[in-house]
């Protein structure tokens, strides 16, 4: 599993909207039940930017944390939520 931060992400704003939400409900709160400061989560601003180092918590944490846990929390807490899929690369 890849442990840098994810290649695309959405490209339209609405898909964009969903994953902002997502981000600052559900995945920046799951990385931190975990014990793992995961910064700030990013602004709508950000996630509309569509730009992967502005939105993706694990840019950051694969220089923190080892791979075995980065893989485990990537597993637990997904970038993206199920029903947002990653766009065909």
């Amino acid at each position: 599993m890849a442990t840098g931060p994810l290649q695309k992400y959405p490209a339209d704003s609405a898909s964009l909207l969903l994953l902002w939400k997502y981000s600052t409900t559900v995945l920046w709160p799951c990385i931190t039940e975990h014990d793992i400061d995961p910064g700030t989560p990013p602004t709508r601003a950000d996630v509309l930017t569509g730009a992967p180092l502005l939105i993706d918590p694990y840019a950051r944490l694969h220089f923190e944390i080892s791979s075995a846990r980065l893989t485990q929390l990537r597993a637990d807490c997904p970038a993206l939520p199920a029903y947002l899929p990653a766009p065909a690369q």
